[in-house]
């Protein structure tokens, strides 16, 4: 096979507004990351480095990538987290509380006449008096919140710090030494020093839904003092949560400098275009978002669709080894011919042995046609996972340069099919036909009656 207009014009790297656009597609994905209870995901993620091996290690190193875009992420938040914060302290919150202490020898204080009465009859030496303090206290719902905000974020900075394995002198050390001391100066402070024995005790996501309620509900009451700093804390700590920050101008340059992690970044946009695709398909309104961190530690699909009898996987570079145990290339002492695609669809029928499998390989190259190599790659997975010409899979590339985002579809005499699509984060509407060709492969008109009744 020839193809001279599929010459590269480019390699790996985003153009124009793609980086930055492509960064707003997979933010929800990303933030799940520091969406869920911190603690268990750094010990999932200190176990996840554990696991990572050397060069040479292509599941370590793709941790490392995410790793670092997980980052990127996290200190372009916290900078809006600590502008928010800046308003907040400026003027915090607090509120008076009613304490009983007890006094010696004489009352210093309000006296408590109740408790006082009901013990005249006591013989006490030496003589004690109940009393009433009035302290001011700023562990306000509202300033647990911010203290919450401030350690969930000084955990993940530091957890993916250690993760990405960022160079000492790069520019990213340098952010992290200044945004982890300056988070650390404000934990510090009297008002936040107060409330991070309740946050460390606390901390789990019930409490931190529970705690944004009864914020909401303070405010709607008009009790908190320095109302509008505390209301942009909640927006954005539900945008977090709900997988669609809010972020400053400012903070973007930060996430888009550089391309160090263009391929990574174009590989999680296509992921996320590709499940609301399938979901699409399925008629599902609402499409989830994953927490990365967990099906990687758990092994899970990263989406999941079950109707009745009828289950569809979409999983994140998962070896041919798994989803094919049966490979047709085999060395010895146990020597496996793998291989790793970015995405492998996995449909299970219950009529069926072995579920329906496409795999798809998203690839940050510019191509004026067919993109040639790709596609010969993909090849080689069928080769590798024993299914030879009847294998089906998609190539997605990168195509900013082209008016049209094309679809080129090749067949084997084997019933064989291989989708190479193009795609621009840039052109959303213009890549979703593309999208929904793949979501056809794994999800054939045949299959969906059928599916959708079982269900």
């Amino acid at each position: 096979m020839t193809n001279s207009a599929g010459r590269p014009s480019a390699a790996g790297l985003f153009e124009g507004e793609g980086r930055r656009q492509a960064v707003y597609g997979a933010l929800p994905l990303l933030c799940t990351y520091f969406s869920e209870g911190q603690r268990d995901k750094l010990r999932e993620t200190d176990a996840g480095v554990a696991r990572s091996g050397g060069e040479g290690d292509p599941e370590g190193e793709s941790e490392r990538m995410v790793a670092g875009l997980r980052l990127r992420v996290a200190l372009a938040l916290a900078k809006s987290l600590l502008r928010i914060l800046d308003s907040v302290l400026d003027r915090p919150n607090f509120r008076y509380g009613v304490t009983r202490t007890t006094s010696i020898d004489k009352p210093r204080g309000k006296l408590d006449i109740v408790r006082w009465v009901t013990q005249l009859r006591e013989v006490r030496v030496p003589e004690t008096y109940p009393i009433l303090s009035v302290e001011r206290s700023s562990r306000t719902p509202e300033n647990l919140l911010a203290c919450h905000c401030l350690t969930w974020f000084l955990e993940e900075i530091e957890s993916a710090y250690t993760a990405s394995a960022v160079p000492r002198k790069s520019a990213e050390s340098e952010e992290v030494i200044h945004t982890v001391d300056r988070i650390r100066v404000i934990l510090k402070r009297p008002d936040v020093a107060e409330c991070r024995e309740v946050v460390r005790r606390e901390g789990g996501r019930q409490w931190v839904d529970d705690l944004l309620e009864e914020v909401d509900l303070r405010l709607a009451a008009g009790r908190v003092g320095n109302r509008e700093p505390y209301e942009e804390l909640v927006r954005w700590v539900r945008g977090i949560l709900d997988g669609k920050p809010t972020l400053d101008p400012g903070d973007l340059s930060w996430l888009f400098y550089d391309h160090s992690f263009d391929d990574k970044l174009f590989e999680l946009w296509c992921m996320h275009q590709l499940a609301h695709a399938l979901a699409d398909r399925l008629g599902d309104e609402e499409v989830r978002v994953p927490d990365l961190q967990k099906v990687r530690s758990t092994a899970a699909p990263t989406w999941e669709w079950k109707f009745g009898q009828y289950r569809l996987e979409l999983r994140f570079q998962y070896s041919l080894s798994k989803s094919i145990p049966e490979l047709a290339w085999k060395g010895e002492k146990g020597l496996v011919l793998d291989g790793r695609p970015d995405m492998t669809l996995l449909l299970y029928s219950p009529d069926a042995e072995r579920p329906r499998i496409v795999f798809v390989d998203p690839k940050l190259r510019k191509r004026d046609g067919l993109p040639t190599e790709e596609v010969y790659k993909m090849v080689g997975y069928f080769s590798a996972a024993g299914v030879e010409n009847a294998g089906q899979g998609a190539i997605i590339y990168y195509t900013p340069h082209l008016d049209q985002q094309p679809v080129h579809t090749l067949r084997s005499a084997g019933n064989g099919l291989v989708l190479a699509v193009g795609a621009d984060p840039t052109r959303p509407d213009d890549s979703r036909p593309g999208f929904a060709d793949i979501a056809s492969l794994v999800l054939p008109d045949d299959l969906i009656g059928p599916m959708l009744a079982d269900s």
